[in-house]
């Protein structure tokens, strides 16, 4: 019964917002979020076995998405409680899923950056400042660690649980790592003599993050 009083509770959530004509998409979008923080508060609390509530929902329990903010990523994984490698795993997974996402912004930063400076040899330049950003980016999200993390109770028949988990970057602060790391990164090879603006940098990391 409590499992069928969730699930009313979240679809009532998602369902009541398109009846509010006036209602923005931002208001659409914390109704989401509640319900599913509603979903998640149980899990955690109550120590529910989920699996079934979930797979109703077809909901992440932590579930976030990329803002103006934020960059996020968030996934499931099964095996044992209490499996240090269960975690690991999962976590490297989302942090891929973000390195992923930002693969493309890079070149896209270097070739605003560029624009504004007006680098001479522009190939020579582009090519370690590049290099240096995806060194930096790597860095700075292998020390990304989670933001939220739940888990099911074991499954009565194999023993499992699924782990849930989502971390999150902030772009601002992404933005000021990788100009100090780039900078500092080119700077090491002095027969390269590239040298970076870190506040043009972190401006055009910026602008192409509000994308």
């Amino acid at each position: 019964m409590k499992s069928v009083k969730i699930v009313a509770v979240f679809f009532f959530s998602i369902m009541a917002a398109p009846m509010v004509n006036a209602q923005t998409d931002y208001e659409k979008k914390m109704a989401e979020l509640q319900a599913r923080k509603q979903i998640a508060t149980y899990i955690n609390e109550e120590k529910l076995n989920d699996a079934e509530l979930l797979a109703e929902t077809r909901e992440n329990p932590c579930a976030i998405y990329d803002d103006e903010e934020w960059y996020t990523a968030f996934g499931q994984k099964e095996g044992r409680r209490g499996d240090a490698q269960l975690a690991n795993s999962l976590l490297r997974t989302l942090q891929q899923q973000i390195y992923d996402k930002l693969a493309g912004r890079l070149e896209m930063i270097t070739t605003d950056y560029m624009d504004q400076m007006d680098t001479e040899n522009g190939s020579f330049v582009r090519e370690h400042i590049e290099g240096a950003s995806q060194k930096v980016v790597e860095h700075c999200l292998a020390e990304t660690h989670e933001y939220k993390r739940l888990e099911t109770k074991p499954d009565p028949q194999t023993g499992n649980i699924i782990l849930y988990m989502s971390i999150r970057i902030r772009k601002q602060d992404l933005a000021k790592q990788m100009a100090s790391g780039v900078a500092k990164e080119v700077a090491k090879d002095t027969e390269a003599n590239v040298r970076i603006n870190e506040a043009k940098f972190r401006e055009s990391a910026m602008k192409v993050f509000d994308r």
